[in-house]
C-alpha cells in the first residue's frame, strides 16, 4: 500500500508516481515481479475532484477506481462504507438461505443452539471489521439491524405483534450498534496496549476540532476509555 495526502490531486498523483518509480527500481534490483493490472489507485475525498493524472508502473497504467477491496473490506472513495456493507448483507442473506433447513420457524433445533449459530456464523459476517466502519450512517446500521431482527424472529417464531426489543431482551442479545461499540472498545484497548500500534500511531486519537461532521472510528468509544 502506498499512501499520499494532499489537498491537490495533481500533487497526490506526483507523490505516488515518485514512490512507484522507486518501487520499480527496487523490484528490478531484487528480481521481484509485480503485476500492474492487479493494482488500483483510489482518491479518497468528499470533493468532486477531477480524475488525477494516471499512474504508470513498469510502463503500464494503473487505473483510478471508485473503490478497492483490502483485507476483506471494501473502501469506497467517499468512505461511506455502503459498498462494503451491502456486499456483506448480500452474503449474509445467501448464507441464511443455506441454513434454512436448520434455521427456520418450524425448526426442531433448540433456541439456544439456533442463537449460537447466528452469533458464530451470521453476525461475524455482517460485523466484520466493524471497529473501522462502525461509525457509518445510521441508515446503514439500520439495515444490519433489520437483518438481525429477521433472524431472531425466525429463531423464536415470534408473531408480528411482539416487539423486537422484547425479543432482544428475552434472548439476552445486544443490538447491532451496541455490539459494534463493545467490539470497538475491545479493539482499541488492545491496540493501546500493543507496542506495535505505538509505532504506527494507531492508538492516537484524532484532533477534537474537525471541520466535517462525519465521525471517526475513535468516536465509537467513550473519551475516558483509553
Amino acid at each position: 500500500v502506498i499512501y499520499s495526502e494532499s489537498r491537490n490531486p495533481e500533487a497526490i498523483s506526483a507523490h505516488l508516481q515518485n514512490h512507484l518509480n522507486t518501487l520499480s527500481v527496487w523490484c528490478k534490483n531484487w528480481k521481484i515481479s509485480i503485476n500492474p493490472s492487479k493494482s488500483v489507485s483510489v482518491l479518497f475525498s468528499l470533493r468532486r475532484n477531477p480524475t488525477p493524472p494516471p499512474l504508470i508502473f513498469n510502463h503500464e497504467p494503473i487505473s483510478w477506481k471508485p473503490s478497492v477491496k483490502y483485507l476483506g473490506v471494501t473502501l469506497d472513495k467517499r468512505l461511506t462504507w455502503w459498498p462494503h456493507l451491502s456486499s456483506k448483507l448480500q452474503q449474509a442473506y445467501q448464507r441464511l438461505g443455506m441454513l434454512f433447513p436448520i434455521l427456520n420457524r418450524k425448526s426442531s433445533l433448540q433456541k439456544n443452539l439456533s442463537l449460537l449459530i447466528y452469533k458464530q456464523v451470521l453476525r461475524p459476517l455482517i460485523t466484520y471489521a466493524c471497529p473501522i466502519w462502525g461509525n457509518c450512517a445510521q441508515t446503514h446500521l439500520k439495515k444490519l439491524q433489520i437483518f438481525q431482527n429477521k433472524v431472531l424472529r425466525t429463531i423464536t417464531n415470534a408473531p408480528w405483534f411482539v416487539r423486537n426489543s422484547n425479543i432482544h431482551n428475552d434472548l439476552k442479545i445486544s443490538t447491532i450498534q451496541d455490539h459494534i461499540k463493545l467490539t470497538a472498545v475491545s479493539f482499541f484497548e488492545s491496540t493501546h496496549r500493543s507496542t506495535g500500534s505505538m509505532h504506527y500511531h494507531i492508538n492516537i486519537r484524532p484532533p477534537p476540532q474537525r471541520r466535517l461532521k462525519r465521525g471517526c472510528p475513535h468516536d465509537l468509544i467513550p473519551q475516558d476509555t483509553i
